[in-house]
């Protein structure tokens, strides 16, 4: 079995930020700065927490008999006869593989790590009269993203410059 998860440098960049962010709402509630603020940083700790919880879960795993996709409030079981076409898209610097079955669908994005590597295993484990010519594009031309992995960590840079300027006040 092999599985794909979002990629690690994202992962560490978004719990570094949730560290910080949760560190300066304590702060804020230790030192008593303006009133707003500590409200300010739960309402912006809240959503990023779940963004965290929802890619720490997110994962996709390849076996004999199909794939099994998990997010953060579900597991899906596909069987490789189940999936009748993978097709793929591309917006910007975003590429997505969608997998159809019987039941739905199901979305796939490069912010999993290794996208290519997922590609062509659903490539190898699908009959070849269900994959759209974009999915072999996909993987012949692959699109480098980095713009997540990027502002997770920029995001971290601006705390720490934030933690800088409120112990230095």
């Amino acid at each position: 079995m092999t599985c794909y998860t979002v990629k690690r440098a994202f992962l560490v960049g978004l719990v570094l930020d949730a560290v910080l962010l949760a560190g300066l709402v304590v702060f804020s509630l230790v030192k008593r700065t303006f009133g707003a603020e500590p409200v300010i940083l739960v309402i912006i700790l809240i959503p990023l927490l779940f963004i965290l919880a929802a890619s720490l879960r997110r994962r996709v795993c390849i076996t004999r008999e199909g794939c099994r996709i998990s997010s953060l409030f579900r597991t899906v079981d596909l069987s490789w006869d189940g999936i009748t076409n993978i097709d793929a898209l591309a917006v910007g610097k975003k590429e997505y593989l969608l997998l159809t079955t019987t039941r739905g669908y199901h979305v796939l994005q490069n912010s999993i790590g290794r996208f290519i590597s997922l590609a062509e295993d659903l490539i190898d484990g699908v009959a070849d009269d269900r994959i759209e010519r974009a999915v072999y594009a996909v993987v012949e031309n692959p699109l480098r993203r980095i713009s997540d992995v990027l502002s997770v960590w920029i995001a971290a840079f601006i705390l720490i410059v934030i933690y800088g300027i409120k112990i230095s006040l």
